[in-house]
């Protein structure tokens, strides 16, 4: 299921793109680690203030739980993108 986000301004096309690799991800995808490292330099490139780190953490919760399947795959990138940081704020904090 894909879940929609609710961005607007020159954010949007980064966050739409964030949002495209989210769900295009799938658990048991032989890709999924190739996706994970896409996610996390598209993530990178985009967060530019903690507004945006805030933004990027619940799109990745509200999918994983709207769709079970995401679930596994989640927990994988949230654990790789824990200490993730911008303006002094940890994605783990958020």
């Amino acid at each position: 299921e894909e879940v929609p986000v609710a961005t607007s301004g020159p954010q949007r096309n980064r966050m739409d793109r964030l949002l495209e690799i989210l769900n295009s991800m799938r658990n048991n995808s032989s890709g999924v680690e190739n996706q994970l490292t896409t996610f996390m330099e598209e993530a990178q490139n985009s967060a530019d203030s903690e507004e945006t780190l805030n933004e990027i953490v619940h799109t990745i919760y509200r999918k994983a739980v709207s769709d079970r399947s995401f679930a596994a795959t989640a927990a994988k990138l949230c654990d790789k993108m824990a200490l993730f940081m911008v303006e002094g704020t940890k994605f783990r904090s958020l």
